[in-house]
């Protein structure tokens, strides 16, 4: 018996050493996935939003991507670098850069979301930039036609605008604001402006997409300033070459 006590307690102390070890192993774990579980959510929402920039700029919605995603990029490859070396949690907890990758996750997502509706609202610019229907109304002769136009106009100007709200998810919403744009520009040609021949040009041609600099003659200049719209418009660079 007395033999045996040295190698029981050997034994004890090796199962020991291996529950200790256990236990180790086990709050490592536990403190991996707490740090796995912060960066998820972040890290899922940014995945998210880059797809969903990708989608629209194949659509030809243009984005302008924002400085912070770049910047959020370089600090979780300097993150996952230190980690390589060391694979424990204290290496990603030790000085500042796991709390910096977080705000950094934080301020991309915040950016880019901004950055993904001004270019979807840019977008509608480009896809169409006549009046609102109550602009119009201002303008027309009400004649049975233009009041026919101006209230198809009003009902598919009213689906276009909601598009506008929120950034799209599919390809559909951009296709379907591409057809309403369209349909817009057809049934603006309906109207008959009780202006001047020129004035009347240079309004048909708003309707339509856009009016050259070459129609913003001495008369249309002076019908805005009578009217107070000059404000309503600006110049744009042209897509067309």
């Amino acid at each position: 018996m007395k033999d045996a006590l040295p190698f029981r307690v050997s034994a004890l102390r090796q199962k020991l050493t291996r529950l200790q070890g256990l236990t180790a192993n086990a709050k490592e774990a536990s403190d991996l996935a707490v740090l796995r579980k912060e960066l998820a959510t972040s890290a899922q929402a940014v995945a998210n939003l880059v797809r969903q920039q990708t989608m629209l700029s194949g659509l030809g919605v243009k984005i302008q991507p924002p400085t912070s995603l770049g910047n959020v990029r370089k600090r979780a490859a300097t993150v996952r670098e230190k980690f390589r070396t060391e694979k424990k949690s204290a290496t990603l907890k030790k000085g500042t850069g796991w709390t910096s990758l977080l705000s950094d996750g934080d301020t991309a997502i915040s950016d880019i979301e901004r950055a993904l509706l001004d270019g979807w609202r840019d977008f509608r610019t480009a896809v169409y930039s006549g009046d609102m229907p109550s602009v119009i109304d201002k303008r027309i002769a009400r004649t049975p036609q233009n009041v026919q136009a101006l209230n198809e106009y009003e009902q598919v100007y009213s689906r276009f605008s909601a598009l506008f709200q929120i950034v799209p998810t599919s390809a559909a919403t951009v296709e379907t604001s591409k057809k309403l744009a369209s349909d817009l520009v057809r049934i603006s040609e309906n109207f008959d402006f009780a202006v001047g021949t020129e004035v009347k040009r240079f309004l048909a041609a708003v309707q339509s997409g856009g009016a050259p600099l070459a129609l913003l003659t001495a008369e249309v200049l002076k019908w805005l300033a009578d009217n107070k719209a000059t404000e309503g418009y600006l110049i744009r660079a042209s897509r067309q070459p």
